[in-house]
Protein backbone atom coordinates (compact mmCIF):
# COMPACT_ATOMS: atom_id res chain seq x y z
CA UNK A 1 0.00 0.00 0.00
CA UNK A 2 1.42 3.35 -1.03
CA UNK A 3 0.46 6.46 0.88
CA UNK A 4 1.02 10.02 -0.24
CA UNK A 5 3.26 12.10 1.96
CA UNK A 6 2.76 15.77 2.52
CA UNK A 7 5.57 18.11 1.47
CA UNK A 8 6.07 18.95 5.16
CA UNK A 9 6.75 15.33 6.07
CA UNK A 10 9.36 15.03 3.32
CA UNK A 11 11.34 17.89 4.85
CA UNK A 12 11.33 16.54 8.39
CA UNK A 13 14.46 14.98 9.74
CA UNK A 14 14.54 11.34 10.75
CA UNK A 15 13.05 10.53 14.17
CA UNK A 16 15.54 9.62 16.91
CA UNK A 17 14.82 5.90 16.68
CA UNK A 18 16.10 5.90 13.08
CA UNK A 19 19.37 7.64 13.88
CA UNK A 20 22.72 5.99 14.37
CA UNK A 21 24.00 6.17 17.95
CA UNK A 22 26.54 8.99 17.33
CA UNK A 23 23.73 11.12 15.87
CA UNK A 24 21.72 10.96 19.10
CA UNK A 25 22.97 14.03 20.91
CA UNK A 26 21.36 16.69 23.06
CA UNK A 27 20.75 19.04 20.14
CA UNK A 28 19.00 16.33 18.12
CA UNK A 29 16.68 15.48 21.03
CA UNK A 30 15.88 19.18 21.52
CA UNK A 31 15.07 19.45 17.82
CA UNK A 32 12.84 16.37 18.12
CA UNK A 33 10.97 17.91 21.07
CA UNK A 34 10.43 21.19 19.24
CA UNK A 35 9.21 19.36 16.12
CA UNK A 36 6.74 17.35 18.22
CA UNK A 37 5.51 20.56 19.89
CA UNK A 38 4.98 22.21 16.51
CA UNK A 39 2.96 19.15 15.44
CA UNK A 40 0.65 19.81 18.39
CA UNK A 41 2.10 17.55 21.07
CA UNK A 42 1.89 19.02 24.54
CA UNK A 43 4.70 19.09 27.10
CA UNK A 44 3.57 15.87 28.75
CA UNK A 45 3.43 14.03 25.42
CA UNK A 46 6.90 15.22 24.46
CA UNK A 47 8.16 14.12 27.87
CA UNK A 48 6.58 10.70 27.39
CA UNK A 49 8.15 10.40 23.92
CA UNK A 50 11.59 11.24 25.30
CA UNK A 51 11.00 8.84 28.20
CA UNK A 52 10.27 6.00 25.79
CA UNK A 53 13.45 6.68 23.85
CA UNK A 54 15.44 6.78 27.10
CA UNK A 55 13.94 3.45 28.19
CA UNK A 56 14.90 1.82 24.90
CA UNK A 57 18.47 3.12 25.12
CA UNK A 58 18.75 2.01 28.77
CA UNK A 59 17.48 -1.45 27.82
CA UNK A 60 20.02 -1.68 25.00
CA UNK A 61 22.80 -0.83 27.43
CA UNK A 62 21.62 -3.16 30.21
CA UNK A 63 20.61 -6.20 28.20
CA UNK A 64 22.71 -6.02 25.04
CA UNK A 65 25.81 -4.23 26.30
CA UNK A 66 25.43 -1.32 23.88
CA UNK A 67 27.59 1.58 24.99
CA UNK A 68 25.20 4.52 25.03
CA UNK A 69 24.50 7.43 27.35
CA UNK A 70 21.03 8.61 28.25
CA UNK A 71 22.35 11.93 29.56
CA UNK A 72 21.59 13.79 26.28
CA UNK A 73 17.89 13.00 26.79
CA UNK A 74 17.93 14.41 30.33
CA UNK A 75 19.73 17.52 29.11
CA UNK A 76 17.24 17.96 26.26
CA UNK A 77 14.32 17.70 28.68
CA UNK A 78 15.88 20.44 30.82
CA UNK A 79 16.56 22.63 27.80
CA UNK A 80 12.98 22.27 26.55
CA UNK A 81 11.48 23.38 29.85
CA UNK A 82 10.91 27.07 30.51
CA UNK A 83 11.18 28.34 34.05
CA UNK A 84 7.80 30.09 33.86
CA UNK A 85 5.96 30.23 37.21
CA UNK A 86 2.53 29.86 35.55
CA UNK A 87 3.52 26.87 33.42
CA UNK A 88 6.87 25.27 34.34
CA UNK A 89 6.26 22.41 31.89
CA UNK A 90 5.67 24.66 28.86
CA UNK A 91 7.92 23.89 25.90
CA UNK A 92 9.93 26.48 24.06
CA UNK A 93 9.35 26.23 20.33
CA UNK A 94 11.03 29.49 19.42
CA UNK A 95 14.34 29.88 17.59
Amino acid sequence: MVTAKSPHSLQKSRPPEQLHLPERDRERFIKFGKERALEGAGPVTVGIDLGHIKTILSHAAAVHGVVVSTEPIDLARSALAISNPESPQQLSVGP
